[in-house]
């Protein structure tokens, strides 16, 4: 199975803004940092943020909440691997719990010298890690499409 990691955090008033809503910001931190440890589980090194792909915040989480993350690696390419987070959010009072979102974190690992480290690879054993590591690698071909245009672009304004 994937390394993965299930942090839980609760929302205080240093998290959310000035309507009790949980700062997007800080959402984004517990993100990459609960990725972060998935991505260092499977390659046993530091690991620095590469990309994250576009993120949609399905319901707003407020004050006293209990967020749930859920992180995996979906798949490690030669030197980069896809962790997918899953996040939802808890009220106490009620029991109710919510998706948040679902993030897509391209990582590296990276040695000493600062050199990327080769990642070892890692078996699906489910049809749902399998459905994973296919779907990742068609995000990471829409990653390279769209980074292309985006060096085309640069190239044009120059």
């Amino acid at each position: 199975p994937q390394p993965n990691s299930s942090p839980t955090q609760v929302v205080q008033s240093s998290h959310v803004n000035q309507h009790n809503i949980l700062d997007g910001g800080q959402l984004l931190k517990w993100v990459d940092t609960c990725a972060c440890l998935s991505a260092e589980r499977l390659a046993g090194y530091p690991c620095v943020t590469v990309s994250v792909d576009d993120l949609y915040f399905e319901n707003e989480v407020k004050l006293g909440e209990i967020l749930n993350l859920r992180s995996q690696v979906n798949r490690a390419f030669t030197t980069s691997m896809e962790v997918g987070v899953r996040v939802s959010c808890e009220c106490l009072s009620t029991g109710k719990s919510l998706p948040v979102c679902d993030a897509f974190i391209t990582f590296v690992a990276i040695d000493a010298s600062g050199a990327k480290v080769k990642l070892p690879p890692f078996k699906c054993e489910t049809a749902e890690e399998k459905t994973c590591f296919a779907l990742a690698n068609e995000r990471r071909k829409v990653r390279y499409l769209l980074n292309q245009k985006f060096q085309n672009s640069k190239d044009d304004e120059q």
